[in-house]
Parts: structure tokens; sequence; C-alpha cells
């Protein structure tokens, strides 16, 4: 008897039509998630195009505003500082004195003023309203500000700036804004320039910065400006080290430490200064 042949196993028979509009639904339903991805995405682009401008505007007009409420230097050298009306001019004066200090931009101010002619104008601007002690203080804390930087010290001497100085703590002792104006401009102009120890010697201002010493001696901030420079002009020469010990200069360092002992910034620039005069 011949051998049984083994059945053959076969898949169901699968309904071709039925498989058809199955792969087609498949396709369509993927079709239009491949749309809807499409649409999500160009959605998105066209609001990161939309939200750019709008960045770019605000910061235009943030920049707009910036530039409207900040003074402009160059106005206030040529035209604020030559007005007839002394009110106009401190107003113009104490802004570049803020322009110049505790200002982000301080130090391309300071250079910024002085390229545009504004030490000679500060200058002019003080021996014009020389009688006027509010043009005379904010003129003072300008030119103090400015001499932070290197290049000023020399064009603020050479534009009369420590003539005019002399001058206004000469009109004005009883005036402590004066006064300081003027010991921390010298502080500065000496500070790290040894031409002009002897043109503030020559021009008085070291009587003038011992006579605001003696005449103010509870305002501590002078006190300070005042020690300072007397610290920085005994480092120099011989004779601007006579003028400060022949002026009085030793007493009025000695009561600023015995006035202000718990100052830390006074008793170090007097200690300094009593031992270069001593030295």
């Amino acid at each position: 008897m011949p051998p049984k042949r083994k059945a053959k196993t076969t898949e169901p028979p699968v309904d071709s039509r039925a498989s058809r509009a199955a792969n087609r639904k498949k396709r369509e339903k993927e079709e239009v998630k491949e749309v809807k991805e499409d649409e999500e995405k160009e959605l998105k682009a066209e609001e990161v195009k939309g939200e750019e401008p709008k960045k770019e505007e605000s910061k235009a007009e943030g920049d707009e505003k910036k530039e409207e409420g900040s003074p402009n230097i160059a106005s206030l050298v040529t035209k604020g500082l030559w007005d007839d009306d002394p009110k106009t001019v401190e107003a113009s004066l104490t802004e570049i004195a803020n322009l110049s200090f505790g200002n982000v931009h301080a130090g391309p101010n300071r250079v910024t003023i002085s390229l545009t002619g504004g030490l000679l104008a500060i200058v002019k601007a003080m021996n014009k309203h020389a009688k006027d002690p509010e043009v005379q203080a904010a003129g003072g804390r300008a030119l103090q500000n400015l001499a932070l930087d290197q290049n000023n010290k020399n064009g603020i001497a050479s534009s009369g700036g420590i003539e005019v100085l002399v001058k206004a703590m000469s009109n004005f002792p009883d005036d402590s804004a004066v006064q300081m104006g003027g010991c921390g401009t010298f502080q500065n102009l000496v500070w790290g320039n040894d031409d002009n120890r002897m043109k503030i010697l020559n021009a008085g201002g070291i009587p003038a910065v011992i006579n605001a010493m003696t005449n103010h001696k509870d305002v501590s901030e002078m006190q300070e400006w005042a020690c300072g420079a007397l610290y920085l002009l005994s480092i120099g020469e011989q004779p601007v080290k006579e003028a400060i010990l022949d002026a009085g200069g030793l007493s009025a360092i000695a009561m600023a430490i015995e006035k202000n002992r718990q100052d830390v910034g006074i008793r170090e620039k007097a200690r300094n200064a009593m031992a270069r005069l001593l030295w």
C-alpha cells in the first residue's frame, strides 16, 4: 500500500478586495497625519517669523526711548555750557558730572566729553559765571570726575582748570560743595600725573586745600579728598612738600584724623600724607 501523503497546510484565503481597502485606509490615515504635521510645522514657522519682527520692533522702540531719555553730550558741551542762564549751565554741568561717574558708560563718556571740547567749555562756563556758587560747585564735580581719565588730567590743567578752581575756592570759602570740588579735582589731577603737582603749587592750590580743611572740619568726604590730595602732592618735589608744611598742612591733617577716627579712608590717606611730609 502506498504511503499516505502528508496534508499540506495552507494559510486561510485572503480577500484581496478587503486587503486593498484596508491598505488604502491606512495610507489615507498616514497621509492625513503627514499633512497635519506639515501644517503644524508651517504654523510654528509663521509664529516664529511673526515674533522676530515684534522682538526687533520692541528692541528698536526701547533703544529709541533710551536715546530720547539720555542726554546728548554734544548738545551739553556746545549749547548748555555756553548758555547765558546760570541755571541752564549748572544743569548741564551736573549732567556732565553724572555722565562721567557712576554711569555704565562713564569711561567712554569722559573721552567723548573731552573730544567734543568739554574741558575748555567747563572752564569757560565757570569763568563766565564766577559769581554763582552753584555753577562753581557743579563745575568742580564735573572736573573731578573727568580727571579720573588719564588723558584728561593734562587737558584740564592746560585749559585753566586748576586756576578756575582755586579762584572758586577763594571766592566761596564757606561753601563746602565748592571746596569739595576743588579738593577732589586736585586729588585726581595728581594721581598718576607728576606734572600737575607743580601746576597746583604755582596756582595757589595748596593753601586753598588746607583752608578748606580748616573751614570745614566736619565735612568728612571733603577731608578725605583733601588728605588724598596732600598725600599725592607730597610724593614729588621738595618745594611742594615745603609749601604744604608752610601752609599748616600737618596741623590740618592731624585735625582730620582726630575728628574722623572711625573713618578708614581719611585715616589711611592722612597717615600716608603725614608720613610723606615727615620723611
